[in-house]
Protein backbone atom coordinates (compact mmCIF):
# COMPACT_ATOMS: atom_id res chain seq x y z
CA UNK A 1 0.00 0.00 0.00
CA UNK A 2 1.13 3.28 -0.84
CA UNK A 3 2.34 5.79 1.58
CA UNK A 4 0.68 9.35 1.85
CA UNK A 5 2.07 12.67 1.07
CA UNK A 6 0.27 15.62 1.33
CA UNK A 7 1.78 18.53 -0.34
CA UNK A 8 0.81 21.97 0.02
CA UNK A 9 1.26 24.72 -2.54
CA UNK A 10 -0.95 27.93 -3.63
CA UNK A 11 0.60 27.18 -7.14
CA UNK A 12 -1.54 24.73 -9.62
CA UNK A 13 1.71 24.18 -11.76
CA UNK A 14 3.39 22.79 -8.84
CA UNK A 15 0.75 20.99 -7.57
CA UNK A 16 0.52 19.24 -10.68
CA UNK A 17 4.38 18.80 -11.21
CA UNK A 18 4.88 16.95 -7.41
CA UNK A 19 1.36 14.61 -7.53
CA UNK A 20 2.77 13.04 -10.90
CA UNK A 21 6.70 13.38 -10.09
CA UNK A 22 6.39 12.07 -6.55
CA UNK A 23 4.20 9.07 -7.43
CA UNK A 24 6.29 8.37 -10.03
CA UNK A 25 9.82 8.52 -8.06
CA UNK A 26 8.70 7.76 -4.60
CA UNK A 27 5.85 5.30 -4.99
CA UNK A 28 3.91 8.18 -3.16
CA UNK A 29 0.30 8.60 -3.21
CA UNK A 30 0.06 12.27 -3.28
CA UNK A 31 -2.69 14.35 -1.99
CA UNK A 32 -2.41 18.32 -2.96
CA UNK A 33 -3.75 21.57 -1.00
CA UNK A 34 -3.94 24.97 -2.33
CA UNK A 35 -2.88 26.75 1.14
CA UNK A 36 -2.50 25.57 5.20
CA UNK A 37 -6.34 25.80 6.17
CA UNK A 38 -6.66 22.92 3.51
CA UNK A 39 -3.63 21.36 4.46
CA UNK A 40 -4.50 20.90 8.22
CA UNK A 41 -8.47 19.85 6.85
CA UNK A 42 -6.31 16.83 5.09
CA UNK A 43 -4.06 16.32 8.41
CA UNK A 44 -7.47 16.18 10.31
CA UNK A 45 -8.57 13.55 8.46
CA UNK A 46 -6.31 11.30 6.36
CA UNK A 47 -3.45 9.05 7.29
CA UNK A 48 -0.16 11.20 6.25
CA UNK A 49 3.31 10.02 5.98
CA UNK A 50 4.62 13.10 5.09
CA UNK A 51 4.42 16.66 4.28
CA UNK A 52 5.91 18.95 1.85
CA UNK A 53 4.90 22.77 2.38
CA UNK A 54 5.32 25.95 0.90
CA UNK A 55 5.99 28.48 3.26
CA UNK A 56 4.47 31.75 1.40
CA UNK A 57 0.65 31.29 0.87
CA UNK A 58 -2.66 33.29 0.89
CA UNK A 59 -5.90 32.44 3.14
CA UNK A 60 -3.23 30.18 5.68
CA UNK A 61 0.83 30.54 5.00
CA UNK A 62 3.31 26.95 5.49
CA UNK A 63 4.42 28.54 8.79
CA UNK A 64 0.84 29.01 10.43
CA UNK A 65 -0.20 25.40 9.29
CA UNK A 66 3.06 24.22 11.02
CA UNK A 67 2.21 26.28 14.04
CA UNK A 68 -1.12 24.16 14.57
CA UNK A 69 0.46 20.94 13.75
CA UNK A 70 2.87 21.49 16.73
CA UNK A 71 -0.36 21.94 18.65
CA UNK A 72 -1.22 17.98 17.77
CA UNK A 73 0.73 15.72 19.56
CA UNK A 74 0.22 13.62 16.42
CA UNK A 75 0.10 16.29 13.81
CA UNK A 76 3.66 16.74 14.85
CA UNK A 77 5.14 14.26 14.62
CA UNK A 78 4.76 13.71 10.83
CA UNK A 79 8.07 14.68 8.89
CA UNK A 80 8.17 18.05 6.89
CA UNK A 81 9.62 19.64 4.37
CA UNK A 82 9.73 23.20 3.94
CA UNK A 83 10.17 24.98 0.70
CA UNK A 84 9.82 28.47 -0.62
CA UNK A 85 11.54 30.38 -3.47
CA UNK A 86 11.86 33.19 -1.65
CA UNK A 87 15.12 34.95 -0.19
CA UNK A 88 19.05 34.09 0.25
CA UNK A 89 19.60 30.54 1.42
CA UNK A 90 20.11 30.54 5.16
CA UNK A 91 19.74 33.68 5.71
CA UNK A 92 15.95 35.40 6.57
CA UNK A 93 12.80 33.43 6.31
CA UNK A 94 14.11 29.82 5.92
CA UNK A 95 16.92 29.94 8.78
CA UNK A 96 13.31 31.93 10.98
CA UNK A 97 11.49 28.63 10.01
CA UNK A 98 14.00 26.21 10.73
CA UNK A 99 14.67 27.26 14.32
CA UNK A 100 11.01 28.73 14.45
CA UNK A 101 10.48 24.99 15.01
CA UNK A 102 13.07 23.41 15.86
CA UNK A 103 12.36 20.61 18.55
CA UNK A 104 8.63 21.37 18.22
CA UNK A 105 7.94 19.64 15.24
CA UNK A 106 9.22 16.89 12.87
CA UNK A 107 10.43 19.92 10.07
CA UNK A 108 12.99 17.37 8.31
CA UNK A 109 14.36 19.58 5.15
CA UNK A 110 14.15 22.66 4.26
CA UNK A 111 14.52 23.39 0.13
CA UNK A 112 14.25 26.77 -2.22
CA UNK A 113 14.89 27.63 -5.63
CA UNK A 114 14.79 26.05 -8.55
CA UNK A 115 16.25 22.69 -8.08
CA UNK A 116 14.37 22.04 -5.05
CA UNK A 117 11.77 19.11 -6.53
CA UNK A 118 14.95 17.08 -6.47
CA UNK A 119 16.36 17.62 -2.98
CA UNK A 120 12.20 17.34 -2.08
CA UNK A 121 11.96 14.23 -3.90
CA UNK A 122 15.22 12.46 -2.54
CA UNK A 123 14.27 13.27 1.18
CA UNK A 124 10.48 12.50 0.70
CA UNK A 125 11.83 9.12 -0.61
CA UNK A 126 14.22 8.95 2.64
CA UNK A 127 11.51 9.48 4.62
CA UNK A 128 9.05 7.16 3.05
CA UNK A 129 11.34 4.44 3.10
CA UNK A 130 12.22 4.51 6.99
CA UNK A 131 9.09 4.13 7.65
CA UNK A 132 8.35 0.67 6.30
Amino acid sequence: MPKNVLFVDDYQDARTFYEDYLTMECGARVITAKNGREGLEILRKEKIDAVVTDLSMPVMSGEDMMEEMVKDETLRQIPVVAETALGTPGTGRDRKATDQFKGRLNMVCFTRGAHSWEAISRKIAEILTEQK
